[in-house]
């Protein structure tokens, strides 16, 4: 199975120009992919006003999404502000493809940045299955520091984590992934961004896809672009009968 990210400098509350940038790199690329992820808030960066952004709609950029999987043939995931019926956003993965839109919407939300005055938390851990049979699990950004939301016996084959994570603190960024790799022995992939948003704040990228026994396969360093990598399940699940870890995991009472 082949997967694919975008890693690119995300142009502040403006969707119409951020799906345009978006488009232009996929047309330059001369690769084929059977799911595409996109950065956290893809399409308007990591702002936290998001009922002020006139004139944005969501179901223009989900809409979007689903022309893309029809375009490419594969599934697409990626993060944007949903606003509720009773008037509140989340924050909220999407994933589409031809027969099926999925969502998750984040349970942990940044206080350091007021993430959880501008939306409400996600209750719910998700699991996704690809049209190929590959099961993954989304989360987003600061999910990433709570390792328990990650867990499973087995069921999963990849983690994706979609964020906006700031150059000060990429060390953290690439140290969890990794660690996230390895403690679930599967595929771990994390979309970042790079540039400076309109916070201010800047980002380097570091995206990055690891193997289930904690290897790079595949970074991007701090550089815009579609990269893509093809993943071997079968050799994971090898790896795991070799190694049978996951099966002496205790389900804590919290958990349940």
């Amino acid at each position: 199975m082949k997967i694919a990210w975008l890693q690119y400098d995300i142009v502040w509350q403006n969707p119409e120009k951020n799906m345009k940038i978006l488009e232009e790199m996929l047309e330059s690329s001369n690769e084929s992919w059977d799911l595409l992820i996109l950065p956290e808030m893809f399409d308007t960066g990591f702002c936290m006003n998001p009922d002020e952004m006139e004139g944005r709609e969501v179901e223009k950029t989900i809409g979007w999404m689903e022309q893309v999987a029809r375009t490419y043939k594969c599934a697409v995931g990626g993060s944007t502000s949903v606003r509720l019926d009773k008037g509140t956003f989340v924050n909220r993965f999407v994933y589409v493809d031809s027969n099926q839109l999925e969502t998750y919407d984040k349970i942990h939300l940044f206080s350091l940045s007021g993430e959880h005055e501008a939306y409400n938390a996600g209750n719910r851990i998700r699991s996704i299955k690809h049209s190929s049979g590959l099961v993954l699990r989304p989360l987003i950004c600061y999910d990433l520091r709570f390792p328990s939301i990650s867990l499973h016996r087995g069921e999963l084959d990849l983690i994706i984590y979609v964020a906006n994570w700031p150059e000060s603190r990429i060390d953290h960024w690439d140290s969890l992934l990794k660690a996230r790799a390895i403690e679930n022995q599967c595929f771990v992939l994390g979309v970042n961004r790079v540039g400076r948003d309109g916070n201010g704040l800047s980002y380097n990228g570091s995206s990055a896809i690891y193997s289930y026994d904690g290897k790079t396969l595949l970074g991007s360093q701090n550089q815009s672009g579609v990269f893509v990598q093809k993943i071997d399940i079968s050799g994971m699940k090898e790896y795991r009968k070799k190694l049978p870890f996951l099966i002496d995991r205790r389900v804590t009472a919290e958990e349940n």
